[in-house]
């Protein structure tokens, strides 16, 4: 997973997942995220405006509410209540929302290891219109795919 390769000491910090669990077959980002804070004694926030989504993280076998807090709440509206973060991961917002505010408010609140990573970018448009953002208040891409990219504010690619 690319956060081994940016920082050593990931003990302690913290995924923030917005958009929860969206299938409990195949590829399923909040059993990836999970294991991984396992193994590296890192803790997972996941959060999803469906109850039924939120539930699902619930009763995943590998929840602890040690290390993983499942969030029933708008996305956006929770990313306001952050003051700060170290990894969040944005696979879903709801799109009656303001996707541009909660990106500036991710950059004001942002730490020099700060990494915002998007998701499923080819299928969500509003992407396109933060990316631009996020480059002009110096933030760098550090890896991307055709579905994904991940941006850091003190590493470059």
């Amino acid at each position: 997973m690319l956060l081994l390769n940016l920082n050593n000491d990931l003990r302690d910090k913290t995924i923030i997942e917005i958009g929860s669990v969206r299938e409990n077959k195949g590829k399923n980002s909040t059993r990836i995220f999970l294991e991984f804070c396992h193994e590296n004694s890192m803790n997972l926030v996941s959060v999803d405006n469906d109850k039924i989504k939120t539930e699902d993280v619930l009763s995943l076998d590998l929840f602890n509410p040690k290390i993983c807090n499942a969030v029933n709440m708008n996305e956006v509206d929770y990313v306001k209540t952050l003051q700060s973060f170290d990894y969040i991961n944005i696979d879903y917002v709801d799109t009656q929302y303001n996707y541009l505010e909660m990106i500036k408010h991710l950059d004001s609140i942002s730490k020099n290891i700060s990494i915002i990573c998007f998701n499923n970018i080819v299928v969500n448009k509003k992407v396109d219109s933060v990316i631009p953002y996020l480059l002009h208040h110096n933030w760098f891409i550090i890896d991307r795919n055709s579905k994904d990219i991940i941006l850091s504010k003190n590493l470059k690619g």
